[in-house]
């Protein structure tokens, strides 16, 4: 692919990305009350799923940890979210690395990669509430977690794609303390 091609295709993607992030955004808007509804939604699937999820009264969501990056659950509007943050952006090489979470978002069918205004990045799923059970809830959370290791790997370069079935690991280095999603659905990862 030459280069011009190339740059319209980030340019493009980008563009969409940002429209579709946009849109997310004001859809996930929460009132203040919305704490406890999210709350009172989601305690009784974590018991019955037994996953060991710890409420965060500021961020209005609940921590699950993993080895690899935490995982958060959420309630906004009619929606569960579960998301992980990745780390930060890199500025060395960010062209490609922009690219890639490009193209793993056309090939992934749940979930998406997402940067926030922090350059932050996330890998986040969302699911309509009236269609999360217990089971449900653990396959996202499984989704969501297996495919943020996957991807804080290669934020680091510590994971190169053989294509899109797999990768090839490279030594770990030690991880972050990643940071609590937004308390304000829609004013984060978008």
């Amino acid at each position: 692919m030459d280069r011009k091609k190339r740059a319209h295709l980030i340019c493009t993607g980008l563009l969409l990305g940002s429209f579709a992030f946009a849109v997310m955004g004001f859809a996930l808007k929460a009132d203040e009350n919305a704490g406890d509804p999210a709350r009172s939604f989601l305690q009784p699937l974590l018991t019955k799923a037994k996953l060991p999820g710890t409420w965060d009264p500021k961020a209005v969501a609940f921590r699950i940890p993993f080895e690899g990056p935490d995982t958060w659950i959420t309630v906004a509007d009619d929606y569960v979210w579960v998301r992980s943050f990745l780390g930060e952006m890199p500025a060395a090489g960010s062209a490609k690395l922009y690219e890639r979470l490009l193209n793993e978002n056309y090939e992934l069918y749940r979930g998406k990669y997402s940067i926030d205004k922090d350059q932050g990045v996330w890998f986040e799923l969302a699911t309509p509430k009236r269609l999360v059970d217990t089971d449900e809830l653990l396959s996202e959370v499984g989704c969501v977690s297996t495919a943020a290791d996957y991807g804080a790997k290669v934020l680091r370069g510590e994971a190169v794609s053989t294509g899109p079935a797999g990768t090839q690991p490279k030594p770990a280095t030690p991880a972050q303390e990643p940071p609590a999603p937004p308390a304000e659905a829609g004013s984060g990862p978008r």
